[in-house]
């Protein structure tokens, strides 16, 4: 999970000093993981802001088994396990997130 977050705030970096716009997606359910990942905006001069999606553990459990194949690793085991560590952020957008996604 560390190497993880490490490579994401690595690739954030490298593109933010490239002149890219980014959009770092993940848990950053703890504070450090947030922290870290605003300081890498803050390194590279440019605003930061925090989202954090708000949704039941049945609604999440739910969607990750509906979903197909992808690069993430979760299943209802470490969604559960996450809503034991979670520690939601008091100072990051706090959006609802348990309307149904809708297609584009």
């Amino acid at each position: 999970s560390a190497r993880v977050y490490r490579e994401v705030n690595r690739i954030a970096a490298q593109d933010l000093a490239g002149g890219m716009s980014v959009i770092a997606d993940a848990v950053f359910g703890r504070s450090a993981a947030r922290a870290a990942v605003a300081e890498v905006a803050s390194s590279n001069d440019v605003p930061f802001t925090g989202i954090w999606l708000e949704l039941p553990e049945e609604l999440r459990i739910s969607r990750i088994e509906g979903r197909g194949p992808d690069a993430s690793d979760a299943d209802a085991a470490v969604a559960r396990r996450q809503s034991v560590m979670l520690e939601p952020p008091d100072d990051w957008e706090h959006v609802d997130a348990s309307a149904p996604p809708t297609s584009l």
